[in-house]
């Protein structure tokens, strides 16, 4: 008997994270997403797509060791910015390098950016209820499925976990690390913002996020996807796309500023360069 407790205690053992309360894994992973967002230690560069209601754009980003994030114009719809408008990006950027009121300005705005994604990582512990759906692998590393389904007692706190009341849908954790892997979600209703006073989101909006455990051992997103309708404040339309993807990333040493922007204009140029050429 002694031997077969002792087995069975190895076996529970060896699967910690399927022996806990689906939220309470939900939560651990939310707290490494919130301790990871916040720890600029791991800087990388990396190519952005993002494709929104206006067009298509491919940038070369930079985190720096301060947390800003830099940008430089690879593609805009398809096409290769022109001398020009390459000119112009450098202006942008060397603003950056010789005005600390540029900086705090661009590093404010991307605060705003960063706490409205936390808001919605915070909220998803209480915003639904989860149950464990199995295993899988993603990458070749093994994750924990969970499905979820609003919670009927959440009351969101912030208006960009609204969409949380009526979101139904499937959320990945890698087994070994407990980082969110995949997240995909759609709304099984409108909800209304501020009890429809300030508007509402249609029924069958879609969320996809996904991240990789990629080059220098960081975990880095490759997609998101955020389709969406609705009004807002009973007059104006609102159609919300944004689909990005990140990729090519490649870790650095920490920089400041004027060194991302160094690093970014002999980017440029290299593409440039490979964009011109005789084919």
């Amino acid at each position: 008997m002694r031997l077969l407790l002792a087995i069975v205690a190895s076996c529970l053992a060896a699967l910690p994270a399927l022996a806990q309360e689906p939220v309470d894994l939900v939560r651990k992973s939310v707290d490494l997403e919130i301790a990871a967002a916040q720890d600029y230690s791991s800087p990388y560069t990396y190519v952005l797509r993002k494709e929104s209601n206006y067009g298509v754009a491919v940038r070369q980003m930079i985190e720096t060791k301060d947390g800003l994030l830099l940008a430089r114009t690879i593609t805009w719809n398809g096409k290769v910015p022109s001398p020009d408008e390459q000119a112009k990006e450098d202006r942008r950027l060397e603003r950056l390098i010789t005005s600390e009121e540029e900086r705090s300005k661009k590093a404010a705005e991307q605060k705003d950016d960063a706490q409205r994604a936390l808001r919605i990582l915070r909220a998803l512990p209480n915003s639904s209820l989860y149950a464990l759906d199995g295993r899988e692998a993603i990458a070749g590393r093994d994750s924990i499925r969970l499905s979820f389904k609003p919670n009927p007692k959440f009351s969101p706190e912030a208006k960009e976990a609204y969409l949380l009341k009526a979101a139904q849908g499937k959320m990945w954790i890698d087994a070994e690390s407990k980082r969110m892997v995949r997240l995909e979600a759609a709304t099984t209703d409108s909800v209304n913002i501020g009890w429809g006073l300030l508007g509402h989101i249609d029924k069958g909006g879609k969320l996809f996020l996904e991240q990789a455990f990629v080059k220098g051992g960081q975990w880095r997103m490759t997609q998101l996807r955020i389709d969406a309708t609705g009004k807002a404040l009973i007059f104006k339309s609102i159609r919300i796309k944004q689909h990005q993807s990140g990729s090519n990333y490649e870790p650095i040493k920490p920089v400041g500023v004027a060194e991302a922007v160094a690093m970014l204009k002999r980017a440029a140029r290299t593409t440039s360069a490979a964009a011109s050429a005789p084919r």
